[in-house]
């Protein structure tokens, strides 16, 4: 487990679900439509990936959708950057999670890769607080997974 990591990934998390409103508040009232997106993307880089040792020369995948401000790229800072790795989840001690989208078992030897934090309602996700589950995807299969069950840990992309 990379504990660097784990901690930048809970910080943002944290930052989401205290930031949201606000944040969205503001998005609201703005002529511009990738306010949102921007600042998920800008927190991503700035909190998740300085978390990670400088020596290393990680470039995470997009957090979400990416951000809009730059034409050549998906990222806020050095856009020029491709990405050479992804986060993925975990589970705790290789319990199998459980899906909340169809309530279908996600094996934990399968690689659960992070798309971006979310919430549960009525059977559906939505970008919104609490933030307490995660949109993965698995096997190319978007599912949903609760954010307390797993951990997380560095894919290099292939």
């Amino acid at each position: 487990m990379n504990t660097d990591l784990n901690r930048g990934v809970r910080t943002f998390q944290r930052l989401l679900r205290l930031g949201w409103q606000d944040v969205s508040a503001c998005a609201a009232a703005a002529a511009y439509d990738g306010i949102l997106a921007d600042w998920m993307q800008s927190n991503w880089e700035m909190i998740v990936e300085a978390s990670l040792p400088p020596a290393d020369q990680v470039r995470l995948e997009v957090y979400g959708d990416g951000a809009d401000c730059n034409d050549r790229s998906s990222r806020v800072f050095l856009s020029e950057s491709t990405a050479t790795h992804r986060v993925v989840c975990v589970p705790r001690d290789n319990v199998v999670s459980a899906d909340l989208l169809g309530n279908v078992p996600i094996a934990g030897d399968r690689k659960i890769i992070l798309d971006e934090f979310v919430m549960m309602r009525d059977g559906w996700y939505y970008r919104d607080e609490p933030f307490d589950c995660i949109l993965v995807e698995v096997a190319d299969v978007e599912r949903v997974i609760a954010a307390e069950t797993v951990d997380f840990e560095l894919d290099e992309f292939p």
